[in-house]
């Protein structure tokens, strides 16, 4: 009866995104079984199913669970997502959700380029049947601590290109939709939320963009010496809006790199949106550099 009528108030809002039945109901913390069963999440989509046909409804989960374990969550939902949030400094406390490590992931990689392949992991939970919404860091992991508990000394938010490269790390891994959690716990006004607005105004620009088809166009790279090895390197997605493709491109390393990209054929100049500059291309190749963990968004003409 209240999740009925939860649903029956606000399903005509204009404000309401998706239903979220219960938050990462297969993490159980320091437990191996699950805080909430697939049929208990099956049981609460079908109500809220049989009052509410226009809204979806999303399950987020946490990211250390088995893809078998996740996938009896399917069918329960009709986005799936992942929260992760690798911006920790070294040295925090371990606390809910942070292991001794103090990382709140468990892949090999505990770089922000993880955020990519939690995104892997979870087209892989719905076998690429279902969306996906990749919930990233909107807060520092200290704050979620009570107030006289906090070591101010731990206290660490996401840059601006740190916020960028994740968002844009994900989309270019397949993400169908980006949220955030734990601004409620973030002052404001800040810088980091100045910065954080700053990465979503420019999503909300490039809608028509992000949105427009994935097109391949055989493109081939060559790593510059830079005197660093390079581990995943550059990775890129292409869209095609009115004439114009637009590439975008994220450096996945901890160290900086120099690629040339080619076979651009009949394309001539590259504009860097957000970084007031414009590439020449050469025969149809772009060569450009990145910082570790940069991002490069350019419209080809």
């Amino acid at each position: 009866n209240r999740i009925a009528e939860i649903v029956n108030n606000f399903k005509a809002h204009s404000s309401l995104l998706i239903w979220e039945i219960a938050d990462e109901p297969a993490f159980n913390w320091n437990n191996s079984e699950p805080r909430i069963t697939s049929e208990k999440m099956q049981e609460a989509y079908t109500l809220i199913k049989s009052h509410d046909t226009k809204h979806q409804v999303f399950t987020n989960h946490g990211p250390v669970n088995l893809i078998s374990t996740l996938q009896k969550y399917n069918s329960s939902c009709n986005i799936v997502g992942v929260d992760v949030y690798p911006v920790i400094p070294q040295g925090i406390r371990p606390s809910y959700a942070l292991y001794p490590d103090g990382l709140q992931g468990d892949f090999l990689n505990t770089y922000i380029s993880q955020v990519g392949e939690y995104t892997d992991k979870m087209k892989k939970v719905v076998d690429n049947s279902k969306p996906v919404f990749m919930v990233l860091q909107g807060f520092s992991w200290e704050m979620l601590k009570p107030n006289g508990e906090r070591d101010l000394s731990m206290i660490q938010y996401p840059t601006y290109e740190e916020s960028r490269f994740m968002a844009f790390n994900s989309i270019i891994h397949g993400a169908n939709g980006i949220l955030y959690w734990g601004t409620n716990y973030t002052p404001q006004p800040s810088q980091f939320i100045d910065d954080l607005n700053n990465v979503t105004k420019e999503l909300a620009v490039m809608q028509d963009i992000l949105a427009a088809k994935t097109i391949e166009l055989n493109i081939t790279m060559e790593y510059h010496e830079l005197m660093y090895s390079v581990d995943t390197g550059v990775e890129i997605m292409i869209k095609n809006v009115n004439d114009k493709i637009y590439l975008l491109s994220v450096n996945s390393d901890k160290n900086p790199v120099k690629v040339t990209l080619s076979n651009f054929r009949k394309y001539k100049t590259a504009k860097v949106l957000n970084e007031n500059r414009t590439i020449s291309l050469n025969h149809g190749t772009l060569t450009d550099t990145y910082k570790p963990f940069d991002t490069h968004i350019y419209e080809i003409k």
